[in-house]
């Protein structure tokens, strides 16, 4: 009896975590899906839309996801829910503006498709951390089927319907997506909005700081480099990144502290993502993948999975450092060291040489590695 309960929390759980993965992957399997389908211009001003969103989004998160399913406080949460429905409204005028008058974007599609999903995202964000912290796992199989589906709609829409009826699909799946994991009695706890307070301490400028540099980071490269080859380097840098997105939203906080382990999820994630790699290099093997590129792709592409491999391992003594209160303090620290290290790195390897900006996030990877492993290694293990 009690092993079919905890086989059934343990099912429950990969499908929370399953939810986790395609809600921060969202943004950028939609920026997949126009890379792929060669509309390189759109994938590039996307790019920027959403990066730029999810700056104004995350940079008010505080590094939430880590904290609050870590103290596990639900009425913290519930409050932190409630203030960013208020505040979307305000994000999504701002990102707009910027994109269009500054960025110049003027592509109103792409701008409201970007802003509007990294929006959704960060209002889910709250919304699955709730799930998880309340064990509320009612429907979660068809919620997971739901998502699935929809991500299949989407993926005729660009290949299949040529972009016809784009906006809808992706409003529709958004809005029900947010809908089906939102609990409608919070609309009730208003007097949360009382208790909202900004305080501007190390944990927002942490979180600052890492959203501004990832913004600045792809604008930097737009900067540098015509579309299309900024298009490859974002795609690559993509695909290099998505093992630690996906890690650090399946695995979850909890399960890097106290102790640096390769747990068997772990493992199973890594062995996934070394077969969707290999598929990548089979469909460039058949022309099939950056047929409009040259041969060195390749190699971009194997540069930026290195990096990615090499900031999933950086990323694992982060998390022990900021999960002990004691050293939560030096890991936020940190964050900002690394924060203006990528900020500079793009037009230190542009002047030195253009061809250089291939190595940035295998460089930035590395940096980070350095900075958060010899921290853990010689203050928290000593």
């Amino acid at each position: 009896m009690i092993n079919s309960l905890k086989k059934q929390l343990h099912i429950k759980s990969l499908l929370l975590n399953s939810i986790y993965i395609l809600n921060i992957s969202l943004p950028m399997l939609v920026f997949a899906f126009f890379f792929l389908s060669k509309k390189y211009d759109e994938s590039v001003d996307y790019m920027l839309v959403v990066s730029l969103s999810l700056f104004l989004a995350f940079s008010l998160s505080g590094n939430y996801r880590q904290t609050l399913v870590a103290d596990n406080n639900i009425e913290l949460a519930e409050s932190v829910l409630v203030k960013r429905i208020f505040i979307s409204l305000l994000i999504f005028l701002i990102s707009f503006f910027i994109s269009f008058f500054i960025l110049k974007i003027e592509n109103y599609n792409i701008i409201f498709i970007g802003t509007f999903i990294s929006i959704i995202v960060w209002l889910n964000e709250i919304n699955l951390i709730l799930i998880e912290i309340k064990k509320n796992f009612k429907f979660l199989t068809i919620k997971f089927l739901f998502s699935i589906i929809f991500l299949i709609i989407i993926f005729f829409s660009f290949f299949i319907l040529k972009y016809k009826f784009l906006e809808i699909i992706i409003i529709s799946y958004l809005i029900i997506f947010f809908l089906q994991n939102f609990d409608i009695k919070l609309i009730k706890k208003f007097y949360f909005l009382k208790k909202i307070k900004f305080i501007f301490n190390i944990n927002y400028i942490s979180s600052i700081s890492l959203n501004l540099s990832a913004f600045l980071f792809k604008y930097e490269i737009n900067l540098f480099l015509d579309k299309k080859n900024a298009a490859l380097l974002f795609f690559c840098i993509t695909a290099g990144s998505s093992f630690s997105t996906i890690t650090f939203n399946s695995i979850g906080p909890k399960d890097f502290n106290d102790t640096i382990k390769l747990s068997f999820q772990f493992i199973l994630l890594l062995v996934l993502y070394a077969f969707s790699c290999l598929f990548a290099y089979l469909l460039v093997a058949k022309g099939v993948l950056f047929e409009d590129y040259s041969n060195i792709t390749e190699y971009i592409l194997t540069i930026s999975i290195i990096g990615g491999l090499i900031f999933t391992y950086s990323y694992i003594f982060r998390q022990n450092i900021i999960s002990k209160n004691k050293y939560r303090y030096h890991g936020f620290v940190l964050d900002i060291i690394y924060s203006i290290f990528v900020i500079i790195i793009v037009p230190v390897l542009y002047v030195i040489n253009k061809d250089y900006l291939i190595f940035v996030y295998f460089i930035t990877s590395t940096f980070s590695l350095l900075i958060y492993y010899y921290y853990f290694k010689f203050i928290v293990k000593l």
